[in-house]
């Protein structure tokens, strides 16, 4: 983004003004489903998150896991195969924080052009809470139904609609 005073000099200048956007981080499933729900602005979640915004992250991501239906799809990498899962969650991250205290041990290198890759598959709702409570304690490498990994390509599809948070 540019500083102020370098918007009013292209402007002096008649320079055309430019925006780069990058992506940090991308999820599938309850991530996504729990993000989108803490957005939307309803009125109980709007009133936690005056209190405290952790409690509103807490509470959206727990109606989020009792609600949210794993999803049938296709997973294609070099790591993994290809193989027929059912996702409960797929995150693509460069910053391993990703909600309030939320965040995964799994090692990222900033500048290594590789995504870092954290799939949860076919859980329970009991799993889903476990494996919160873990990632709020930074601990996900090594959990049941999950895998970790770095890529630079992948691809996901499936025939049942999913929400996509970038």
């Amino acid at each position: 983004r540019l500083s102020p005073n370098a918007r009013l000099q292209r402007r002096k200048n008649n320079q055309p003004l430019q925006s780069r956007y990058c992506l940090i981080n991308a999820s599938i499933g309850i991530t996504a489903e729990a993000n989108a729900f803490y957005n939307s602005r309803q009125t109980w979640i709007d009133f936690i998150q005056r209190l405290s915004i952790e409690a509103a992250i807490m509470a959206s991501a727990l109606k989020t896991i009792f609600t949210f239906r794993n999803i049938p799809c296709l997973l294609n990498s070099e790591y993994f195969g290809i193989n027929r899962l059912y996702l409960t969650n797929l995150s693509v991250v460069k910053n391993a924080h990703f909600a309030g205290s939320l965040c995964y041990d799994t090692i990222i290198k900033q500048d290594d052009g590789k995504m870092g890759i954290n799939l949860c598959y076919d859980m329970t709702r009991l799993e889903a809470v476990r494996t919160l409570v873990k990632l709020y304690k930074h601990q996900f490498i090594g959990l049941p139904k999950t895998e970790t990994w770095s890529e630079t390509y992948f691809s996901i599809s499936s025939q049942t609609p999913f929400a996509l948070e970038m």
